[in-house]
């Protein structure tokens, strides 16, 4: 390809118009279908239009095997398809191209720590921070390792020093409001105040004072719309499933707002199946995607994803529908003057604390709900009543498991003699990561061989694990969420610490839906004296493993159409509030006509 040609794509990919860039780029491949400056640029237009890069990046490697930039684009169109081995692969030969580029070790990093090489991801972040250290996107990144491995500060201060080369960086600055939901010192005033803050620096300005011209008729259907990242198989679609596959379709038309690049799977089947309207909001800009929303009309807006990752808070900033909620994703509150509803329960938000919150806090019978696709794994008999000894469990990510939670943790261990606990967490697939965690336990007494490491595994394989443990012990300050429900399905009862902020709550929000409030300590050492009295007694865990799974599915949690029917009053109330305070002067009704499918 002649210098012009190049110029042309050149100037295309610095303004950033990707169509022109991929209409240009298949002209001169039907000139020559051997240009391999044209099927390496056809795949950057391809990538930035969240389109499938892959042909046209392995034809560019082909046709140009000592570029490390191919090499670079084609590792990012494996990681596009969730390939991170082969993703790992193609950054490593880009460095050993170019052993100076930053960017190929950023991404060799997010590729390892996805396939549970958390340690070895650190070392390439720091490789790439040490030759740009102006690149904020690897801070974040290494954040994002370190709050895998449960060691926040660390991450606070990777966060922090993305946010001051780059204060407009609102990913970093949403990752550390998370991670500082993490640290024991946090209370539910300072969390609520970090976000506040957020608020102030990001959407205050946006909030656009525009009239919604829904129709004010306070009984008829409504159209809802929900927004998340997290349409798949993910924790959140667990917690929030329930809610939209079980509404009254005579009452509710039901908008799917998916903000994902991740290939579809099953819980996205679903989804897509039983919802009126899917539509993919990923490549719209916030302008963009708050007046689609204005133009579909929508009645009430839920927010999914609270302050992770893929949210569209900054469209919930501009006001697009009438009434806003945040709830089940990542339910912690937003801080956003334009989220009017908060769906908690008094649990997670005690009444003495509703004041602290930037929304309006709406009870549930549970902070979350629940919902598989998969089923579930039979549940075995106690596996105590075989091997004479006591198996205690975590199947939480690492993220959650601090050293002050191993601390605990080792004291239990002391505390009931012969007892063993097992770890499954992807990132324990590493070797050095589980060194880590023998080292710290070796130095509070417990032995490794009073130990067990698991990797990560499909979700059968993780369900299976449950079948070995006895009781399951809750990390803090973050507990188990989905985590926690999974464990009761599958038999197996959880200790949990109330803590006093929102994520240290919901393991104590679920039992308390399951009337198993004797398993919810208040104190550290109420939490060793439970335990010791719940794993004393082996004819009560054999007969709560037996009716665990049953009580489950009777509960608030586990009747997905009954917890609807909650959120759904919610609605109504909040719809009717609405009508009533923006009724118009004269009366009259606005007519909406009703949507093509």
């Amino acid at each position: 390809m002649n210098k012009a040609r190049i110029k042309k794509l050149l100037a295309l990919h610095d303004a950033k118009q990707w169509e022109d860039m991929e209409r240009l780029a298949r002209s001169y491949l039907k000139a020559d279908r051997r240009d391999g400056v044209a099927w390496a640029a056809l795949g950057t237009a391809l990538e930035n239009q969240a389109k499938d890069s892959m042909d046209a990046m392995q034809m560019a490697v082909k046709l140009l095997p000592l570029d490390p930039q191919v090499h670079f684009n084609l590792g990012n169109a494996f990681k596009w398809h969730g390939d991170k081995k082969s993703a790992e692969l193609c950054y490593r030969r880009a460095i050993i191209l170019k052993p100076q580029y930053p960017e190929a070790y950023n991404n060799l990093g997010d590729a390892l720590q996805h396939t549970g090489q958390p340690y070895e991801a650190l070392k390439c972040y720091w490789a790439g921070i040490k030759m740009a250290p102006h690149l904020s996107n690897i801070q974040l990144n290494m954040g994002n390792c370190y709050v895998a491995v449960g060691q926040h500060d660390k991450a606070i201060q990777m966060y922090s020093l993305a946010c001051q080369i780059n204060p407009e960086f609102i990913e970093a600055h949403n990752a550390r409001l998370f991670a500082n939901d993490l640290l024991p010192t946090q209370t539910v005033a300072s969390c609520q105040e970090e976000r506040r803050a957020w608020n102030a620096k990001f959407t205050a300005s946006l909030r656009e004072d525009c009239l919604h011209y829904n129709n004010r008729d306070p009984e008829r259907g409504l159209r809802i719309g929900y927004v998340s990242g997290d349409f798949r198989a993910h924790s959140a679609a667990r917690a929030f499933g329930s809610v939209i596959l079980n509404h009254d379709r005579a009452q509710f038309e039901i908008f799917a707002y998916a903000n994902t690049k991740h290939d579809p799977d099953p819980y996205t089947a679903q989804f897509k199946a039983n919802v009126d309207h899917w539509v993919d909001v990923q490549k719209l800009s916030d302008q963009e995607f708050s007046d689609l929303v204005r133009q579909h009309q929508i009645d009430i807006l839920v927010d999914l994803s609270g302050h992770t990752g893929a949210n569209r808070l900054l469209s919930f900033a501009r006001k697009p529908a009438p009434i806003q909620c945040t709830g089940w994703g990542y339910a912690t509150g937003t801080g956003l003057q334009a989220m009017d509803v908060f769906f908690a329960d008094q649990v997670v938000v005690p009444e003495s604390e509703r004041h602290l919150y930037a929304e309006e806090v709406r009870y549930l019978p549970c902070v979350v709900g629940s919902y598989w696709v998969e089923e579930f794994p039979d549940v075995l008999e106690l596996p105590a009543s075989v091997r004479g000894n006591i198996t205690f469990g975590s199947l939480n990510r690492f993220a959650k498991v601090t050293e002050d939670t191993m601390r605990l943790w080792a004291k239990v261990l002391l505390a009931v003699p012969n007892s063993v606990m097992v770890f499954k967490s992807g990132e324990l697939q590493e070797e050095a990561h589980r060194e880590r965690v023998s080292a710290i336990f070796a130095a509070l007494g417990i032995p490794s061989t009073r130990l067990m490491f698991m990797g990560g595994t499909d979700w059968n394989a993780h369900m299976e694990v449950y079948n070995e443990i006895d009781i399951a012990l809750d990390p803090f300050p973050h507990g188990g969420g989905v985590t926690t429900l999974e464990a009761l399905m599958m038999g197996v009862p959880v200790i949990t610490l109330r803590w006093p902020t929102i994520p240290g709550r919901l393991s104590s929000s679920i039992l308390t839906a399951l009337q198993m409030t004797d398993w919810i300590a208040e104190t550290k050492d109420e939490y060793i004296a439970k335990t010791i009295e719940k794993a004393d007694n082996l004819q009560d865990l054999t007969k709560t493993r037996q009716g665990l799974r049953a009580r489950f599915q009777a509960s608030p949690i586990g009747d997905g159409r009954a917890y609807c029917r909650a959120v759904e009053a919610h609605y109504r109330d909040l719809w009717r509030r609405w009508c009533a305070q923006a009724k118009m002067t004269d009366g009259s009704v606005l007519h909406v006509p009703a949507l093509q499918a």
